[in-house]
């Protein structure tokens, strides 16, 4: 069992939390085209350069992307899936929303559900 971010436990392999967890941080985007751009060509990158101006849109655009695939990607977990999506994940195990159950209770019997199905073989 692994964390997420936020402290929860996850029953995720690592490499596949670091990637549905991963930190959406423009800026370090950003210091890694800079970097990678000044090493190519010996040149300075400044506030105001068109290069950088440049390179601070396609950051952004990244990291916008990388909250975007997480997200997406959370959804499919029981632990982080919500509304109609958990609905989805839990009828993989067999399990319905019952009228008027919370996503809290059904997680629950999904995840019961899921141990048993788990020691059963």
């Amino acid at each position: 069992m692994f964390a997420s971010p936020d402290h929860r436990p996850c029953h995720v392999h690592p490499v596949a939390a670091s990637l549905l967890f991963a930190d959406a941080d423009a800026s370090a985007a950003l210091d890694r085209m800079v970097a990678a751009h000044e090493a190519l060509t010996g040149v300075p990158l400044v506030e105001g350069d068109p290069e950088r101006l440049i390179f601070q849109t396609v950051a952004y655009e990244i990291a916008r992307a990388d909250v975007v695939v997480g997200d997406a990607a959370s959804r499919g977990l029981l632990q982080y899936a919500t509304g109609g999506a958990l609905d989805a994940v839990a009828f993989l195990y067999g399990v319905e929303r019952l009228d008027g159950e919370t996503d809290d209770a059904l997680r629950v019997r999904a995840r019961a559900t899921l141990a048993t199905l788990g020691a059963a073989g």
